[in-house]
């Protein structure tokens, strides 16, 4: 092999670390800000719930007529809100922020509490 064969051989093994390089980056790079999505919505959820879990509370134990609240809790907020659907029943919306994330958690209950009104769907 000449010299400038062995130069050529090497400038494009060279060229293929280098994209193998980089693409490791973007996809590195990707992987990092998909985490920290994944992350931050969760916490939301969390957030949003014990947003919930206050307003069960609340409505069960001291006023049927309570209507809801904002606060930060955990580094992050929630927003509380209760529609009466009937005279014995409520909707709560629990929104929970963290980061950019926001998730949305809705329950019906009945004035009767009964154990499945203490169950939630998230939207």
């Amino acid at each position: 092999m000449k010299k400038g064969q062995a130069l050529l051989l090497i400038f494009f093994i060279f060229i293929i670390i280098s994209i193998l390089t980089g693409a490791l980056a973007a996809m590195w790079t990707a992987e990092v800000k998909a985490r920290s999505l994944e992350r931050n919505g969760l916490a939301a959820f969390y957030i949003a719930q014990a947003g919930l879990e206050l307003a069960k509370n609340l409505l069960r134990y001291y006023s049927w007529g309570w209507a809801g609240e904002t606060a930060t809790f955990g580094g992050g907020s929630y927003t509380v809100s209760v529609v009466s659907v009937s005279a014995n029943e409520k909707r709560i919306t629990s929104t929970g922020s963290y980061g950019n994330a926001t998730r949305k958690i809705t329950v019906v209950i009945l004035d009767t509490f009964t154990p499945k009104d203490w169950s939630w769907q998230e939207q």
